[in-house]
């Protein structure tokens, strides 16, 4: 007999024994075959969805005795709370929910507490060495919601710790080969849960920009921002755990965002909320690299990051010295280029949207994407292409000349500065042609982005966004030197003898 088989209808023995308050059965089919306790409709949910809605009392207590999961949620996503036509299953429910969530935060800050104390040789080492737990994949639907909230659009999402990322499909049928956006969870910061608009439950994050998603329950916002910020901080952990343990790496770039608190919301009267730390996240080293420090702040109540001062060092075996607080410094920092003004205008506007389309129509094909360069002579072409279009642009210098003047108007040095002035505000004046050319580099690598992605989709676009990478041409250069790559991993000469007992090592 297979306890977990299925009518024509999808549902199993175990979903009819709970839908109907067959308790005598739901224990035999539990405890005797072993039936699949978490097994999940689509339609229906689980078997705590089934006898949830219908109140069967005594069925949905010994199912949480059992160990039942209330984070399932159906194809409307809603989980057994949402369903409950029972007042007393409900309180059930959510006084179940409390628990669970209090014993892993207990869980979670014993093995934190315990890992203060370790040295890596002895995380190594022992077996029960803390590594945050995995969270599952999760999939659904959400609203991505635009700059102006009425801009609202149904789509699906998928959640991926082991490939550490989080990607946007504009429709379920797209999944998985065109996806209409991909974000790092190594990226993601300020996860957060937004007051309710309309009838909608709204959470945000940032990944190069705001992105804001929501859902009709708030269940369902609740349970992302759980598996977004279990998945981030696992995501974080084993990147560490892989650079400083498994195998010894070498970081480019810029210094990371300091993360290394775990945070949640609590709803306040007059929709307002309140940001609760719940845990705090440390590398396998033992380190905490939170940048700011909530615990002590500024007279107007403001806070600041931790300064390098009032950091701890660590060592690694080598003696080579790392330190905690403040996010985790690059061995070589390689600045991001900034992007002018004009390009922002120039993508907000459409305007290198419509070039590129006018410009494909033109072009059939291109070359291979490895080889693809948007030449001197098409860039050309996008300048005489902008001269017939009645584009213009905000200036930020211009902005910060006028409240300058006005600062200075107001304590009467405008009569003796009024010529260095004038002559600034020439320099300032908007120059399309002159921004065209002076910014051409990065005006061009924005073009080549979106004529690749129209030939060879997302693949190429990421293909030609490596050819000007920074941080990539960096990497391969440290990588293709051995000298440099060994110097930079091994301790500095006056630090080359061993650590001392009581400062904290790691293995590398």
């Amino acid at each position: 007999m297979n306890p977990n088989g299925k009518t024509e209808n999808g549902l199993t023995a175990l979903h009819l024994a709970a839908n109907q308050g067959r308790l005598d059965v739901v224990k035999i089919l539990v405890d005797t075959f072993k039936a699949d306790i978490n097994i999940c409709h689509k339609q229906y949910g689980t078997p705590l969805h089934c006898a949830a809605r219908e109140g069967k009392l005594r069925v949905v207590a010994f199912l949480l005795i059992s160990n039942a999961r209330i984070d399932f949620l159906t194809e409307n996503e809603l989980s057994p709370m949402c369903v409950s036509t029972d007042d007393r299953i409900t309180t059930m429910l959510i006084k179940y929910k409390n628990h669970i969530a209090k014993k892993a935060n207990e869980k979670k800050e014993h093995q934190i507490e315990e890992l203060k104390g370790l040295k890596v040789k002895h995380q190594i080492n022992c077996s029960n060495f803390f590594i945050p737990p995995k969270p599952p994949k999760l999939m659904g639907n959400l609203f991505g919601i635009g700059s102006l909230f009425g801009n609202k659009r149904k789509q699906y999402l998928t959640l991926d710790p082991i490939k550490a990322n989080l990607i946007e499909y504009e429709h379920k049928s797209d999944y998985p080969d065109n996806p209409l956006e991909v974000y790092s969870l190594m990226e993601i910061h300020n996860l957060r849960k937004l007051t309710k608009k309309g009838d909608l439950f709204l959470f945000e994050f940032c990944c190069k920009r705001i992105h804001v998603f929501g859902s009709f329950t708030e269940d369902a916002v609740d349970l992302w921002i759980k598996y977004l910020s279990c998945a981030i901080v696992y995501c974080l952990f084993m990147h560490q755990l892989d650079k400083e343990i498994k195998s010894p790496g070498i970081d480019t770039g810029d210094r990371t965002f300091g993360k290394g608190l775990v945070q949640s919301t609590r709803d306040l009267p007059y929709n307002g909320s309140l940001k609760v730390t719940i845990s705090k996240y440390y590398i396998p080293s033992g380190r905490c690299i939170q940048a700011i420090d909530y615990s002590h702040r500024n007279p107007d109540g403001s806070v600041s990051k931790v300064p390098d001062s009032l950091t701890t060092v660590f060592h690694t075996a080598a003696g080579r010295p790392v330190r905690d607080g403040g996010g985790i410094v690059p061995d070589f920092k390689v600045e991001s280029p900034k992007q002018p003004t004009i390009s922002y205008y120039l993508v907000m506007n459409n305007e290198i949207f419509d070039f590129v389309n006018d410009w494909t129509s033109k072009h059939k094909q291109i070359a291979p994407i490895e080889e693809f360069v948007f030449t001197d002579e098409d860039y050309d072409g996008f300048k005489q292409f902008m001269k017939g279009r009645k584009f213009s642009y905000d200036r930020q210098s211009e902005k910060a000349l006028k409240n300058l003047k006005d600062i200075a108007e107001i304590e009467g040095y405008m009569d003796v500065a009024s010529p260095e002035f004038k002559a600034l505000e020439e320099k300032l004046q908007p120059n399309l042609d002159r921004d065209l050319d002076k910014f051409k580099d990065q005006i061009k690598q924005l073009i080549s982005l979106e004529i690749a992605k129209r030939y060879y989709f997302q693949k190429g676009e990421m293909i030609q966004s490596l050819k000007i990478d920074n941080e990539l041409q960096k990497a391969l250069e440290v990588l293709s030197n051995q000298a440099l790559y060994d110097k930079t991993l091994s301790a500095p000469v006056e630090m080359a003898k061993p650590a001392e007992a009581s400062q904290p090592t790691e293995k590398k």
